[in-house]
């Protein structure tokens, strides 16, 4: 139960790392790096809903 919550944690703290570096950007490398794994994790994720949308429909 710990790792859940962990888990959790980690992925709120991963995305206000991204807002966060949109409004105050990072240095040279990090903000290019943090911005392409935030848009990366985003895109896999709306490729993950279009990929599935019948099964997600199907649950509710």
């Amino acid at each position: 139960m710990k790792a859940l919550w962990l888990g959790k944690a980690l992925t709120v703290v991963f995305w206000w790392v991204v807002l966060v570096n949109l409004l105050i950007p990072a240095d040279k490398p990090l903000h290019a790096l943090i911005n392409l794994a935030g848009a990366t994790l985003l895109g896999l994720h709306m490729l993950e809903m279009l990929m599935f949308n019948g099964r997600l429909r199907g649950r509710s």
